[in-house]
């Protein structure tokens, strides 16, 4: 079996996966006599078609976003009322944040090409974005709006200080777990990471605002889930597939989504207290975004991000520079 992120399953393993279009239609013990697909979450059911050309080849559990995510209490404090929609508002947001002592937002190592790949979608759009990816091309002078957009926030010290030193999981538990930082650009997973360094934390999550509602909307996310998949050449995909029946559907994805602070797969499903505005986002959502935009598909162009946002952030690189530092 293999058991990772739905795209990873799908495109990095597809070769190699078992179609299991057979199993949909049948029942199986945990489905109350209905059969297996009708009780999923069709959301996610209809992307791994799409992700499988039509066919299924993976099976998705923990259904995740990756949207802003946000201390309550912190807006509260600030007198933030409504969660922002735009640039705009998103800098009025940091302006309040900072009155009362605390970064707007930061970033851990681990997220920045993420980072740079949904600012770059709200900007340019997803498919110029994917497109710079595609072409290994990083002159669209929309990256220079993105440095200078960040340059001037980290000067006014929206963005943590922090943020560019930060190694995955330093942003999570130093900063937005000891409620020093308001906000995270993270996925729907981040209150299970640092339930233990904050466990009466009020979470809150919105979608990326967007720069130009006529160039890519608020509406544009990335949505995904863990995934199962069988080796096309198991002699046990029968008892592969029960197994994964069992933590799909019934008890024990109930259980799994407790424990984790996530979402079940059944399709009617409660989502837990603290990703309740999730579940908004994902019902708003009308165009999905692949992970990072694109941005973690090249290893050079990841690092590359890296090192130059980190140099943009502390202010030791212009935002010509960075913009020129993108294009080697």
């Amino acid at each position: 079996m293999f058991d990772e992120d739905i795209e990873r399953v799908g495109n990095t393993w597809g070769n190699y996966l078992l179609n299991l279009e057979p199993y949909m239609s049948k029942t199986y013990p945990t489905t109350d006599g209905k059969a297996y697909e009708s009780v999923l979450n069709q959301t996610l059911i209809k992307l791994v078609r799409e992700i499988g050309n039509g066919e299924i080849h993976e099976i998705p559990y923990q259904p995740s976003m990756f949207i802003v995510m946000y201390n309550k209490t912190l807006f509260e404090k600030a007198g933030i009322a409504e969660t922002p929609e735009t640039f705009d508002e998103m800098e009025e947001a940091f302006k309040k944040l900072k009155a009362i002592g605390v970064s707007g937002i930061t970033v851990d190592d681990a997220y920045m090409a993420a980072f740079f790949g949904y600012n770059m979608s709200r900007i340019i759009g997803v498919v110029e974005t994917l497109k710079m990816v595609e072409d290994n091309d990083f002159s669209n002078p929309g990256v220079l709006k993105f440095a200078e957009i960040w340059s001037d926030f980290s000067k006014k010290g929206y963005m943590s200080r922090k943020a560019a030193s930060n190694i995955f999981p330093a942003g999570q538990v130093e900063e937005m777990a000891k409620g020093t930082c308001a906000m995270y650009l993270d996925g729907t997973w981040l209150p299970n990471e640092i339930k233990g360094n904050a466990p009466d934390m009020k979470w809150g999550s919105f979608a990326y605002p967007a720069y130009d509602e006529s160039i890519c909307p608020n509406t544009a996310n990335n949505y995904g889930a863990q995934c199962f998949g069988i080796n096309k050449d198991s002699e046990v995909a029968d008892e592969a597939f029960q197994l994964i029946t069992f933590l799909t559907t019934g008890e024990w994805d109930e259980k799994l989504a407790d424990y984790s602070i996530g979402v079940p797969m059944a399709n009617d499903s409660q989502w837990p207290e603290q990703l309740k505005e999730a579940k908004m986002v994902l019902n708003s959502t009308t165009t999905r975004m692949p992970w990072a935009v694109g941005m973690e598909s090249n290893p050079e162009i990841n690092v590359k991000i890296k090192e130059n946002l980190a140099k943009l952030i502390t202010g030791s690189i212009t935002p010509q520079e960075f913009y020129s530092n993108m294009q080697k």
